[in-house]
C-alpha cells in the first residue's frame, strides 16, 4: 500500500535529540515528489546519527492504523517466522543472564513488537508485561499466544504510575521520535531498586551502506558513547554491557543494563565515529558511473524514491518479508543520476542482483557464537 505525506506531516529538529548540541551536519536527504521526507544528520558532540527531518508521530500512528485496517480487510498477517524465532532466542539469552545474575521477577518490555518474544521471559519464571503502540504488530502476539500486551503509548502507560523490577527496551529506543523523553519515561517505570535494559543496533555494524539513509524504522543510530550520555542525563549509571547476536549480519548488538544513580567520576566510552566515516558508509553500494557522487553541504547525499509504500524501508519494490534488513533491501538499487545530480532508488533487475554482494558484510568473518557475551562495565 502507498502512504501519502506532505510538508505538514514532518517534524524538523534544530539540535541533537540526545545532547541538545546544535553542532550537527547533514549526511543525507531523501525526497519523494519533491518533498524532503527524511533527513539524516550527525552530531559532532556525541556522534549520534539521527533523523533531523522525519515524519511526525501523528503521521506514523495514522499510517500504522491505516496499515492495520488494510491487513484486516485483506486477511494478511505480515510476520516472518525466522525473525520471530530469532527474537525468541535473543530474549531468552538476555533473560537468563539477568535472572541468574540479578534475580528480578517483574518485567515490562516496552516496544515489544509482535510480543512473540515475551514467551522467553515467562518460560524462565518472569512476570512479564508487553507494551506496544502499533496495534497491527501487537495483535499478532495477542491472537497467536494470548500475549500480555497493552496497545498504548509509553507516555500514556507511565501515567498509570506502575513500576517494575526490570524495564526493557529491546530494539525499540532507536524507533522512538524523542529518545530523551522516551528514556525518561522508561526511568519512571523502574522500581526504586529496579533496572533498565536497553538493546539497540550499533551504528558501526548496522549502517554499512546507503540503505540506512532510507531506513525510516530507525530514527536514531546509537553507539556506546551516546547511549551512556543519554542514560546519564536521565539519572542512570551503567551496570553491565552485553554484546548480543554477534553472528548476525547486522550485529553484534549493543546491550546495556542501567540502574539508578550517577557515576560522576567515571569516564565516558570513547567516541568511535566521525562525520566523514558516516558519509562514506552512506555512499557505499551506490552505483556511480560518474565516479563522483554529488554532496551538498546543506542536504548531504540526495536520494529520491518514487513513493512511500513501507513504514520501515520507506520504499520497497517487493512485498516479501525476509529475515534481515539487508535481504529486504535487495530488491532495490541506488544509482547516481548525473542529470538530476542525485541518487535514484528504483527496483533492481534480476541481472543486477549480484551488485548487492559488494555491500553485504562477509558473514563468515562474523560467526563468533549465538550467545550473549557478558562483560563487567568499566567506563
Amino acid at each position: 500500500m502507498k502512504f501519502k505525506i506532505s510538508n505538514e506531516d514532518l517534524d524538523r529538529l534544530t539540535c541533537c535529540p540526545v545532547c541538545s548540541s546544535q553542532n550537527v551536519a547533514r549526511v543525507s536527504s531523501v525526497f519523494c515528489n519533491d518533498v524532503c521526507i527524511l533527513g539524516t544528520s550527525y552530531c559532532s558532540e556525541c556522534t549520534l546519527v539521527f533523523r533531523q527531518i522525519k515524519p511526525s508521530e501523528k503521521w506514523l500512528f495514522d499510517s500504522w492504523r491505516e496499515r492495520f485496517e488494510a491487513q484486516k480487510t485483506s486477511n494478511l498477517e505480515y510476520v516472518n517466522e525466522e525473525i520471530e524465532a530469532d527474537r525468541l532466542s535473543r530474549y531468552g539469552a538476555v533473560a537468563k543472564i539477568i535472572r541468574d545474575r540479578f534475580g528480578v521477577s517483574s518485567v515490562i518490555d516496552v516496544g515489544c513488537g509482535t510480543g512473540l518474544g515475551l514467551k522467553a521471559w515467562t518460560q524462565l519464571g518472569f512476570d512479564i508485561q508487553g507494551l506496544e503502540p502499533d496495534v497491527s504488530r501487537a495483535q499478532i502476539g495477542i491472537s497467536r499466544e494470548s500475549a500480555p500486551i497493552l496497545t498504548e503509548t509509553l507516555d500514556s502507560f507511565v501515567a498509570s504510575c506502575k513500576t517494575f523490577g526490570l524495564v526493557t527496551s529491546i530494539h525499540s529506543l532507536e524507533h522512538m521520535s524523542n529518545p530523551m523523553a522516551a528514556m525518561l519515561g522508561l526511568v519512571k517505570l523502574m522500581a526504586p531498586n529496579g533496572m533498565l535494559y536497553v538493546e539497540v543496533p550499533e551504528h558501526r555494524y548496522f549502517a554499512q551502506n546507503w540503505n540506512d539513509a532510507l531506513y525510516l524504522g530507525h530514527l536514531c543510530n546509537f553507539s556506546e558513547h551516546n547511549l551512556v550520555v543519554l542514560a546519564r542525563a536521565c539519572g542512570l549509571t551503567p551496570e553491565i554491557r552485553l554484546e548480543c547476536s554477534s553472528e548476525k549480519e547486522d550485529g553484534p548488538y549493543l546491550g546495556m543494563l542501567f540502574k539508578h544513580g550517577h557515576c560522576l567520576n567515571s569516564s565516558l566510552p570513547k567516541k568511535q565515529l566521525t562525520f566523514e566515516e558516516v558519509v562514506a558508509s552512506y555512499q557505499a553500494g551506490v552505483i556511480n558511473r560518474a565516479e563522483k557522487v554529488s554532496f551538498e553541504k546543506s542536504a548531504g547525499l540526495i536520494f529520491s524514491i518514487p513513493e512511500i509504500n513501507d513504514l520501515s524501508l520507506l520504499y520497497k519494490p517487493s512485498t516479501t518479508v525476509h529475515d534481515t534488513v539487508t535481504k529486504n533491501s535487495d530488491t532495490r538499487i541506488a544509482i547516481f543520476d548525473n542529470d538530476r545530480e542525485g541518487i535514484v532508488v528504483r527496483p533492481a533487475d534480476l541481472n543486477e542482483s549480484d551488485l548487492h554482494s559488494s555491500i553485504r558484510k562477509n558473514d563468515k568473518l562474523r560467526q563468533v557464537n549465538t550467545s550473549v557475551v557478558l562483560e563487567q562495565y568499566n567506563a
